[in-house]
């Protein structure tokens, strides 16, 4: 009776969670399209019911695919957007999915293509997850467009997403105080929120400074009156920012994290002002709404 019980938990477990990526993305990226391609892994046709992705010229293959048919294990934290891939060879890379970001031997490496999920699946670059789990990939057009996909004789990680990110254009640069007020709004408004709604707080206020109806600076634009109620208050200048909040605050700075477009942002459950119904939905990220 005990270990049916405890069976029946665990696949009640696994549909919650399955359902829950679902949920996250029922549509795929604009500029990726599923592709009539025949799958050969090890030398035999693959049936499957999972569409491969071509996007920005790279094929993209779900990541169930290398959960099942290698030695590599999968873990994957739902709240923090992060794909845990235990490679054969002993490393740990993390993917954070919807970006273009890994995190292998503690070093941030930069994709030249974003991760997604698409009809419930997570899906990586092809290119990279073979690298990662020991994989020879190659592409077969001369009949018919052909995935060939084997086990690579060398059993050894290799990462080749660069260390750099993509060069991004900026006309703008900050000041040491600018990074401590974006770590301190941050922290105040969303310190006990996932770490995308980090990025994302950053975001509306870089992308209110980039707005011709918002003030032309950090400063200003937290301070400007009745916007945020912790520099209204005066708590903003109590904080200590957290980690986090620095590190989050460092890559909207730097352009490497951005939610574009956000100017706004609250929390529905408690806030149900008549101004937010006239915007438009950006993201829902944890417990906020982010508008334009």
């Amino acid at each position: 009776m005990k270990r049916s019980f405890i069976f029946s938990s665990l696949f009640v477990l696994a549909m919650c969670i399955a359902l829950a990526v679902q949920s996250l993305a029922a549509s795929v990226p604009e500029d990726a399209d599923a592709i009539d391609v025949e799958v050969i892994w090890d030398g035999e046709v693959m049936e499957s019911e999972d569409a491969v992705y071509m996007m920005d010229g790279r094929t993209f293959i779900p990541i169930r695919w290398i959960e099942h048919r290698t030695d590599a294990a999968i873990e994957w934290n739902l709240e923090e957007m992060q794909l845990r891939v235990h490679a054969p060879a002993g490393d740990i890379v993390t993917f954070y999915i919807g970006t273009n970001k890994l995190y292998w031997q503690g070093k941030h490496y930069f994709m030249d293509v974003e991760s997604f999920i698409a009809n419930g699946r997570i899906y990586v670059p092809t290119r990279y997850i073979a690298g990662i789990v020991s994989l020879d990939i190659e592409w077969n057009d001369e009949n018919k467009q052909q995935l060939l996909i084997a086990f690579s004789e060398e059993n050894e990680l290799k990462m080749l997403a660069s260390e750099e990110p993509p060069a991004q254009e900026t006309s703008a640069t900050y000041s040491e105080e600018d990074l401590m007020l974006l770590a301190k709004i941050i922290d105040a408004e969303a310190g006990s929120e996932p770490f995308e709604g980090q990025i994302a707080v950053g975001s509306v206020i870089l992308n209110r400074v980039d707005s011709a109806v918002f003030p032309d600076t950090i400063r200003d634009v937290i301070y400007q009156p009745n916007q945020f109620g912790p520099a209204r208050t005066g708590k903003l200048d109590q904080i200590e920012p957290r980690e986090d909040a620095l590190r989050a605050a460092e890559m909207v700075l730097k352009g490497e994290e951005r939610l574009e477009g956000a100017l706004y942002f609250y929390n529905p459950k408690r806030d149900s002002q008549t101004f937010f119904k006239r915007l438009t939905k950006v993201k829902d990220i944890g417990n906020h709404r982010f508008m334009k």
